[in-house]
């Protein structure tokens, strides 16, 4: 994009476009340079003769289990916590910060961590068997994509793909880069969509996809209520995008005016962590209602406690709707949002036909919607989606690693 046109959808979001790529560059120049740099020396290093014998005895068969390198609490975590509680002599290290938020809480747990810093990384993973990881858009997957086979990697170690939400739009350009060895889908539609001999998705036969459900399914399954609250409760989630524009703000603005007026409503709103910096340019605090930031709370319990879910892409509708919460789409800007200028395109799902709640598009329609929450039948898709997502996830995606990769 170009700075005229950055100006011309207004100055905050030429600032915002302009803040965005010197960070992309510093994300590159780490990425293309010192993460593969250090990996390889830690590789290296493993092969010396004293040291490489130390770390056989720590990481020799090893699984190597991650989310994110700053935080948990999505597929790898729930994954690592099934094996430490059924698989308890499976050699599994789970790769976290050392600072990181969520490693008090873990380690409280028992897990085992390997730090997510490149060095010792890499030469973990000249030792380990598997690596096993949910989220590849976040600043640490190069080091998990590096290691599993990427670009000048110095081995090729299965990479086991949880993935951070259910795959249902065409985002095949990024995953067809990615030295996917097994990547778990949690519907029919998906695993055909992924599978069909027109997929745009490009796997090898035996990296094919297998349907095994979401290790954090598992959890959400056995969650009830927090509390007996009276209050109607309504979480809301915006999409992340690569442009982010005034539009796109003052437009989820007015939706939560107009829900902030609804009497014993009680509203959440949730950000993606690529969003957390920007809560204040949705005028939250003023409207009375709770901000949170994904990677802070227990997301699945507050799915759990609300009865609606708003977004507007986001796949989290299907983890809500599992839950038991009512699921709207606000997509007032669908047209552009599928126009090519991000990542995604179109895929199986199509949200008139497959949605799990009604498709609106303006800030009234939604605030008539919030309104009768409760007092609505349950929606059809949504009722045989708890029906159609496999159950004991967590013991499916064990047997088929075991199975494929003997490890």
């Amino acid at each position: 994009m170009t700075i005229r046109s950055a100006l011309a959808k207004g100055p905050v979001y030429a600032a915002r476009m302009a803040g965005r790529k010197v960070r992309r560059t510093a994300q590159r120049t780490r990425a293309q340079g010192l993460r593969p740099l250090a990996l390889r020396l830690g590789f290296r290093a493993a092969q010396l003769p004293l040291l490489g014998k130390v770390l056989a005895r720590q990481y020799r068969g090893a699984w190597l289990v991650m989310d994110r390198p700053r935080g948990a609490n999505d597929n790898g975590e729930h994954f690592y916590r099934y094996l430490l509680r059924t698989h308890p002599k499976q050699r599994a290290f789970f790769v976290l910060d050392g600072d990181a938020p969520d490693r008090e809480r873990l380690a409280a747990e028992g897990f085992r961590f390997l730090s997510a810093n490149p060095l010792v990384i890499g030469a973990a993973y000249a030792q380990a068997s598997t690596l096993i990881g949910s989220d590849w858009a976040n600043p640490g997957f190069d080091t998990l994509m590096h290691a599993a086979g990427g670009p000048r990697s110095p081995r090729r170690t299965p990479f086991v793909f949880l993935q951070h939400g259910i795959t249902k739009d065409d985002v095949s350009s990024w995953f067809n880069k990615l030295p996917i060895s097994m990547i778990c889908t949690a519907l029919p539609a998906e695993q055909e969509y992924l599978t069909a001999p027109d997929s745009p998705y490009e796997f090898d036969p035996a990296d094919a996809p297998v349907l095994t459900g979401f290790a954090r399914f598992d959890r959400l399954r056995t969650l009830s209520p927090s509390s007996t609250a009276t209050r109607r409760t309504l979480t809301v989630m915006p999409t992340w995008r690569q442009n982010l524009s005034d539009d796109f703000f003052a437009t989820w603005r007015a939706a939560l005016i107009e829900l902030s007026q609804i009497p014993d409503l009680q509203l959440s709103l949730v950000l993606h962590p690529n969003l957390a910096q920007w809560g204040q340019e949705f005028s939250a605090p003023s409207l009375g209602f709770a901000v949170y930031d994904i990677r802070t709370i227990d997301f699945q319990q507050l799915l759990e406690d609300s009865d609606g879910f708003l977004t507007d892409y986001s796949s989290t509708a299907f983890d809500a709707a599992l839950a038991g919460s009512a699921v709207a789409y606000f997509q007032f800007d669908r047209e552009d949002f599928f126009s090519g200028e991000y990542v995604m395109r179109p895929g199986w799902f199509d949200y008139d036909r497959d949605g799990l709640g009604p498709v609106l598009t303006d800030p009234h329609a939604i605030a008539v919607w919030a309104a009768k929450l409760g007092s609505e039948a349950p929606n059809a898709r949504a009722e045989s989606l708890r029906k159609t997502v496999p159950t004991d996830s967590c013991e499916k995606i064990y047997a088929e690693i075991r199975r494929r990769f003997g490890a």
